[in-house]
């Protein structure tokens, strides 16, 4: 992505990422490499998730994969770290792949009295005001738990008529996440960070 990301607008409501954050997960997934440079090794990719719905699914981007994929890994598996998990993981299930917009659908085995996290509302691009956008983004990175702001760039996608591109700079892991805006005190996800190259 183009440009370094700006820091929180001011008329942000702080108390909204921080609810943001106890709906993310922290997503790991390894396999053993099949074929390519890395053969027999561990193949380990890493991203950024958050809960919809209350049966513990989560959202992500695909390409989150691409790494197990290119190597035609074997023995995957898929693990996320949440506020209620403490240090621990718990395993997760690949349910779903819509390819074409770059999201998989998962689902966490919580188990042994470990709560599902509260979920992010849903919203719809008529709830964007592309005029003033105050669009945020939480998620992990390498240095933990991060929060910016984003900025417009286009209101046209070749993906989607309804899908915008943004700028900003992300970090290794903060694919996945969220973007939101603040909506009546509460954060109302409008968007995924997909990172590109440029």
């Amino acid at each position: 992505l183009a440009r370094s990301l700006a820091p929180l607008p001011a008329r942000a409501d702080p108390e909204i990422p921080e609810q943001v954050k106890h709906s993310l997960a922290q997503l790991v997934a390894t396999g053993t490499a099949r074929i390519g440079p890395a053969l027999g090794s561990e193949v380990t990719s890493s991203g950024t998730g958050f809960f919809v719905g209350t049966d513990g699914y989560i959202l992500t981007t695909a390409h989150l994969f691409d790494p197990l994929k290119e190597a035609n890994a074997a023995n995957t598996k898929i693990t996320a770290g949440f506020e209620g998990t403490g240090t621990g993981t718990v395993e997760v299930l690949y349910v779903s792949e819509l390819a074409s917009l770059d999201l998989v659908l998962l689902r966490a085995s919580v188990s042994n009295g470990i709560a599902v996290p509260p979920s992010l509302e849903i919203g719809d691009s008529k709830d964007v005001d592309l005029g003033s956008p105050e669009l945020l983004t939480s998620g992990f990175d390498l240095t933990g738990y991060r929060k910016k702001s984003l900025e417009l760039n286009s209101t046209s996608n070749r993906l989607a008529n309804f899908a915008w591109t943004l700028n900003g700079k992300t970090n290794f892991g903060a694919s996945g996440s969220p973007v939101y805006i603040g909506k009546d005190g509460a954060p109302l996800v409008v968007g995924i960070l997909k990172a590109t190259a440029v």
